[in-house]
């Protein structure tokens, strides 16, 4: 039999004087045997001792000019990680077969370079790779430190321009985070979401809501002969426990597996959620949509089931937001392939129903998000040949300021503040673009690592947060100083891979994820396809409860 070389490897980071200790576990789908490398990190002069940060970076291509090391520019990269210098770092997690730049930096407590060493390496050939750090005597220590007059200060081995604020879009405000946290997304726990009933059933979803008491999980189950079906609330303390499951029947439809769309929001205003569940039109029969409010264990406050004129699709974890002040909430949904925005006192339809705009042209996904000082909708179109629009105003404003990203069949959306940040995967990554609710760009860069089937963001203190899903794993991004002007990659990612806590990703395709944050909690949830479940004994998914704390 020929062997095939495998096209992505696993690397290690291994102690050689106390830097670092970290091993990496994962699976390859091609490769019957999982090669290895092997990263030693060399501080023979003990420059450890007197940092307050490390930063394992990999470049792409070769190391950077010294200057740039000195400078402590860490972008372009393809890994990042930032940990506090007495600290192991992470996993390092899976890199192509190709040529890069292995490079630790040291830092002081003004994120002042202290020491650095790279090494350039091809992975094609090399097993072994030693990082020595013996740039010192002659570092210019002050070339990174921050600018304490111009009201900087060190983050994470990052300067930030402002002291971070509280909370976010995504966090309910009947409580305080607080900021300036050093989060390496510290696993609490990990678990799989319920078997099917039976088998054969389709899932759709998932979101998952932040509320004062813990989160909820919110998705749809189909029975596989379409006879039954049930839109599923599932609370998830801040411990990672499993509590009460509220189980609403929804419109079945025979003959047909799928579902197009759930969503589902919180509003600290009301101190209720909403969760909406899209209805596929039968042959002989009308779609539906149904409707709740829900408290902060997932349990039903009020429901209803409208008859819909025609199908809508739902689409995307940030397809709903609590409208700022006020007891309504905005559903965000594709109608006859024009994203429009539907209003809800409640669970109460208003007739008033707004176009969302998209520059033209067919569309497939619409969301929408709220704060008190901005609305932002997103949406795709296959005009000019194809673009994702983001479109932001001030709240009740009506003055719309539009503009565009890469074109793609999905995206995620997040606010907090009076900024939105939209991101698109793009060939093996995703970009991201930060707007003001004026309109005014304040950055966009690329986040690496995929190709990515799935996408979601969420705001924690003065970070966003992007969940991002590929096979059988997903990556956690971490971006810094979101009320400065950002940088152009993140400041620390993480992959989860199996075995994580009691959850698996093994059966993940991809294609479905969801992130939030409050209190210091990161909660990812995941689907792991949107084909049929073949048996009653495998799970449809899972979540993943990750403390963002020192």
């Amino acid at each position: 039999m020929r062997q095939v070389r495998p096209k992505s490897i696993e690397t290690k980071v291994l102690t050689a004087s106390g830097l670092a200790a970290f091993v990496v576990g994962l699976s390859f789908a091609s490769c019957a045997s999982q090669p290895s490398v092997d990263v030693s990190v060399e501080d023979p002069d003990g420059y450890r001792s007197s940092a307050a940060w490390a930063q394992l970076v990999v470049y792409p291509d070769t190391c950077p000019d010294r200057s740039v090391l000195e400078k402590g520019e860490v972008t372009p990269n393809v890994k990042l990680f930032t940990v506090a210098a007495d600290q192991d770092f992470p996993e390092v997690g899976t890199l192509d077969k190709a040529k890069f730049g292995f490079a630790v930096i040291l830092r002081d407590s003004n994120c002042g370079v202290i020491a650095f060493g790279c090494t350039p390496v091809d992975l094609d050939h090399h097993r072994h790779i030693t990082i020595r750090l013996n740039e010192h005597d002659d570092v210019d220590h002050t070339a990174a430190a921050c600018d304490a007059s111009a009201g900087q200060s060190c983050v994470d081995g990052a300067c930030t321009d402002a002291a971070p604020q509280e909370g976010g879009a995504d966090v309910p405000n009947d409580h305080g985070a607080e900021g300036g946290l050093g989060c390496t997304f510290k696993l609490v726990a990990a678990a799989n979401l319920d078997n099917p009933t039976a088998s054969g059933a389709a899932f759709a979803g998932p979101v998952v809501v932040p509320t004062p008491k813990g989160f909820v999980v919110v998705y749809r189950e189909i029975d596989a002969d379409g006879a039954s079906a049930r839109a599923v609330r599932q609370f998830v303390g801040d411990d990672g426990a499993k509590g009460a499951r509220a189980n609403a029947p929804v419109k079945p439809c025979p003959g047909i597996q799928t579902s197009n769309g759930v969503t589902a929001t919180w509003s600290s205003t009301q101190n209720a959620g909403f969760m909406a569940v899209s209805s596929i039109a039968c042959a002989s029969d009308s779609p539906e949509a149904y409707i709740a409010n829900f408290d902060q264990s997932g349990q039903t406050i009020t429901e209803v089931t409208y008859p819909l004129p025609g199908p809508i699709v739902l689409t995307g974890p940030s397809g709903a937001a609590a409208y700022p002040a006020s007891t309504q909430f905005l559903l965000a949904a594709i109608s006859d392939a024009v994203p429009v925005l539907y209003t809800f006192d409640g669970v109460t339809v208003n007739t008033n129903i707004g176009a969302i705009q998209n520059g033209g042209g067919v569309a497939t996904f619409a969301q929408v998000a709220a704060t008190d000082s901005i609305v932002a909708t997103l949406a795709d179109s296959d005009a000019n040949g194809g673009r994702t629009a983001l479109s932001v105003q001030p709240p009740g404003s009506g003055a719309i300021t539009t503009s565009f990203l890469p074109a793609g069949s999905f995206a995620a959306l997040t606010v907090w503040g009076s900024r939105a940040l939209a991101a698109v995967p793009t060939g093996n990554g995703a970009h991201w673009s930060v707007v003001t609710a004026t309109g005014d760009p304040v950055g966009d860069g690329e986040l690496s690592g995929g190709p990515f089937g799935s996408i979601d963001a969420a705001v924690l203190n003065d970070r966003v947060l992007v969940a991002a899903g590929a096979m059988a794993k997903i990556t956690l991004f971490r971006m810094d100083g979101n009320d400065g002007t950002m940088s152009a990659g993140s400041s620390f990612q993480a992959t989860l891979v199996s075995p994580i806590g009691s959850a698996t990703l093994a059966n993940y395709d991809g294609g479905r994820v969801s992130v939030a944050a409050a209190r210091n909690r990161v909660v990812v949830a995941w689907l792991n396809s949107a084909a049929p479940i073949p048996n009653a004994t495998t799970a449809p998914g899972g979540f993943a409860v990750l403390a963002c704390e020192d």
